[in-house]
């Protein structure tokens, strides 16, 4: 898992995200568990609150968001590192930050809560933002699991469950 979101983390900032659902408040509300002191966290956290509550969508999002709030992209960070320590110091030594940090993340996770299905919400943003001149639709399987590894997919042959992001 760490190595796909490595790939994905090394795409332009200006890529934008679009996930399959819409997980975002309750990964944020992990994320804030986990680097409450990240100030472009708490200000996404906001913006985010409030569109939910206008009932619009969060996605999508920009891979140099991501880079700026995301837990998992952002495991070689100190103050990352020394929460998931703080979590579980045994098992950051034995298993490693990442590994460690995914554990706590399934042991807490309430994402699913207003789950809102990400196709309709996507299709619809698709709609309003097709692609343009040089933009390219990639796909990604949703990642679930530490051993899931995204596949690359043509906008003709999308997975199940997109991700997709723009490049």
């Amino acid at each position: 898992m760490l190595a796909s979101l490595e790939q994905l983390a090394a795409l332009p900032g200006a890529t934008r995200v679009c996930c399959a659902h819409e997980y975002t408040l309750g990964n944020l509300k992990f994320a804030l568990e986990v680097d409450p002191d990240n100030a472009q966290l708490v200000a996404y956290t906001t913006t985010c609150r409030t569109r939910r509550e206008q009932g619009q969508p969060t996605l999508p999002s920009t891979i140099d968001t991501e880079r700026q709030i995301n837990p998992f992209l952002r495991s070689n960070h100190p103050s990352i590192q020394t929460s998931v320590r703080r979590f579980d110091a045994q098992g950051a030594q034995q298993q490693g930050i990442f590994a460690t940090l995914r554990q706590w993340k399934t042991n807490t996770d309430e994402s699913t809560q207003n789950l809102l299905p990400g196709g309709p919400a996507l299709a619809h943003w698709l709609r309003q933002h097709p692609p343009s001149g040089s933009d390219q639709l990639l796909y990604a399987r949703t990642v679930t699991a530490c051993n899931s590894k995204p596949a690359a997919k043509s906008i003709n042959n999308p997975p199940p469950q997109p991700v997709c992001a723009y490049r």
